[in-house]
C-alpha cells in the first residue's frame, strides 16, 4: 500500500454527506421561515378585512340618526345591512351586547350613548379571537 504525505485534492464521501446534511438543514430553516411569515401575513390580512369591515359599520352607525340606534335591535339591523352583501359574512360574527345611555347613568340630557361592538372570529389556527369595541354616537342637536 502506498502511502501519501497530502490528501490535497482528493473528496471522500464522508465530504459529500456532509454537505448534502448542511445543505438540506439550511433549506429546511429557511422553508420554514417562509411559512411563518407567510402565516403571519395571512393573519394580518383577515384581521385587515375585518377591522375594514367593523370600520364601515361604525361609518354606517354615525350616518344613522341618534334615534335610530338608540337600542341593541336596531345597531344590530344596522351592522346586519351593513355586512349583507360581504364576503366575511359567515366567517364573522359581529353583534351589538350593549347600548348604554350616559342620560341613564348620570341623570342629564340624551344626547350621548355609547355602543358596545363584540367581533367573534376563528382564526388560521382554529383558535377563537374577540374584539371588542365601544363607540360612541352623540345626538345631532
Amino acid at each position: 500500500m502506498r502511502v501519501r504525505k497530502s490528501e490535497k485534492g482528493e473528496v471522500a464521501l464522508n465530504d459529500y454527506m456532509i454537505a448534502i446534511v448542511l445543505f438540506m438543514l439550511g433549506a429546511t430553516m429557511v422553508s420554514y421561515m417562509y411559512l411563518q411569515i407567510y402565516k403571519l401575513s395571512a393573519k394580518v390580512k383577515i384581521d385587515e378585512a375585518i377591522i375594514g369591515y367593523v370600520t364601515e359599520i361604525c361609518e354606517q352607525i354615525d350616518m344613522e340618526n341618534y334615534e335610530n340606534v338608540s337600542t341593541v335591535e336596531q345597531v344590530d339591523n344596522v351592522i346586519n345591512k351593513t355586512l349583507e352583501n360581504t364576503p366575511i359574512k359567515d366567517l364573522v360574527e359581529i353583534k351589538c351586547t350593549e347600548v348604554e345611555k350616559f342620560s341613564e347613568k348620570y341623570n342629564v340630557n340624551d344626547y350621548v350613548e355609547r355602543i358596545h361592538l363584540t367581533i367573534k372570529y376563528t382564526s388560521l389556527n382554529q383558535n377563537a379571537r374577540n374584539y371588542t369595541i365601544n363607540k360612541l354616537k352623540v345626538k345631532e342637536i
